[in-house]
């Protein structure tokens, strides 16, 4: 069953200390391949530990809700980020992001719905994928989007380079990875600098051996089919 019109599903994503968070808006719930960008926005937590990530992430979160309208959200989350998110991580110090999740939830509206799922990059998520990206460029330091002015004292993250496919060699739509085919893959598929769109990606991890088609740099992270 697809979500509510209203709702939202909102990605977290993370490399080392810094996080990244994705508002999708009428999306199906499953991929949301074509849901719209709500809202984004990234910056660095005060150490790498899982629940402090997590716990700058949604404290950043509530900041956005904050100034929208009520609705029913979804939480999708790496395996790591979701356990620390209910307070299951064995980390030290994790339990207290359950509160924070239930003050999250509260503030939105008695009616609407809070939910926390797994969806992690490199599994055919592109939200996820954007999410992760969005913290890649945040490391060391930065901030991405909208934030509170805590993180917006950090420098400003810059959108990754090139700015067109090494394959098809046309613009990408989007520089960050959406629902689009013709946005950015997610970065870290191969063990340099170079990219594709989404589309040329999927044709290229078929062929044998994987290889970047500049440089020949192997590939570092495969991605499965979607079920």
């Amino acid at each position: 069953m697809p979500p509510p019109a209203d709702a939202l599903q909102i990605y977290l994503g993370h490399r080392d200390a810094a996080w990244g968070v994705v508002g999708v808006a009428r999306g199906d719930g499953a991929y949301d391949d074509g849901g719209q960008l709500a809202f984004e926005a990234g910056g660095t937590a005060n150490s790498a530990l899982p629940h402090t990530v997590t716990h700058a992430a949604l404290t950043e979160l509530a900041h956005i809700l904050s100034a929208r309208r009520a609705a029913p959200i979804t939480l999708r989350a790496t395996t790591q980020l979701a356990a620390a998110a209910v307070g299951v991580d064995t980390t030290d110090g994790s339990l207290e992001l359950y509160p924070l999740i239930r003050r999250l939830r509260d503030s939105l509206s008695p009616q609407a719905r809070c939910s926390i799922s797994e969806s992690a990059p490199h599994s055919h998520f592109p939200w996820a994928d954007r999410a992760l990206t969005i913290a890649t460029i945040c490391k060391p330091g930065r901030h991405w989007g909208t934030v509170s002015a805590a993180q917006g004292a950090l420098p400003a993250a810059v959108a990754p380079t090139p700015d067109s496919c090494a394959v098809c060699l046309e613009d990408f739509e989007d520089m960050l990875p959406s629902g689009s085919l013709a946005s950015r893959a997610v970065t870290g598929l191969y063990a340099c600098s170079h990219a594709t769109c989404r589309r040329c990606d999927h044709a290229l991890q078929r062929m044998h051996p994987a290889r970047c088609p500049m440089c020949r740099a192997p590939r570092t992270v495969w991605i499965p089919p979607r079920p």
